[in-house]
């Protein structure tokens, strides 16, 4: 009984293209966050991050669109945020004012203290793609979360 349940799970998972336990349950783009990052020619944190999750959402006006959360240490995360090339800047935003819609944040379950200051990069590695990154510096670990466009 227990095989045809797991066999029954499994079975169900593949038919909705679900089969990487990362995603979240929005993605409807590739099935493996090493496709997404593929996808979005962006690497994987350089260590360990047993809490990643990721979705990608396809068919957008602008095309497609990349979520992205994890924690790491501070040595991962300024490693993950160097490594994409192009265009880059960076400041300091409130909780309150991140780059992010009230929309995402709360369809992945994202939280931001409104009080507290986050390190904020926007990076453009080239013309049809911009990646906006926040990063919670006070949490330990920090506390990485992205949403990238390629058009």
């Amino acid at each position: 009984m227990r095989r045809i349940l797991v066999a029954a799970l499994v079975f169900t998972l593949a038919a909705c293209g679900q089969s990487d336990a990362r995603a979240y349950p929005d993605n409807d783009g590739p099935s493996s966050l090493e496709e997404a990052l593929r996808e979005f020619a962006l690497t994987a944190p350089p260590c360990d991050t047993p809490d990643i999750r990721y979705a990608v959402v396809e068919g957008l006006p602008r095309g497609s669109s990349l979520y992205l959360r994890f924690s790491a240490p501070p040595s991962c995360v300024d490693g993950f945020v160097a490594a994409p090339a192009g265009q880059r800047s960076q400041a300091v935003s409130k909780g309150s004012a991140l780059p992010f819609h009230q929309s995402t944040v709360d369809k992945f379950g994202w939280s931001f203290d409104p009080v507290r200051d986050y390190q904020t990069y926007a990076i453009a590695p080239d013309s049809q793609t911009l990646f906006k990154i926040a990063v919670d510096t006070s949490a330990s670990p920090q506390v990485v979360y992205l949403y990238g466009t390629r058009a």
